[in-house]
């Protein structure tokens, strides 16, 4: 997360799509890319999942994951936003 996001952002829960061989491959690059864009991860809420034929909302990402390698959507909060909110 670059200076001024940090500054302004409270978290993310983040989907990722990785094309990968395995699903310890998956969550390793997702882990991985989120820390190196300054992101701690706390919790995941759904584990990796073997994806061959997605829907229609998610086949966008889907396929950007097959010629990239990986997609990644963040969905933001501001600061002080969701701080009563338990974590999953």
């Amino acid at each position: 997360m670059r200076l001024k996001e940090s500054e302004e952002l409270g978290g993310a829960y983040v989907n990722c799509w990785i094309k990968a061989d395995s699903s310890d491959e998956a969550h390793s690059t997702a882990f991985e890319y989120l820390a190196s864009e300054g992101w701690i991860v706390e919790g995941v809420e759904h584990e990796c999942r073997l994806v061959t034929e997605p829907n229609e909302e998610a086949r966008e990402r889907f396929e950007q994951a097959q010629i990239d390698g990986e997609c990644y959507v963040f969905h933001n909060w501001p600061i002080g936003d969701h701080s009563e909110e338990s974590l999953h």
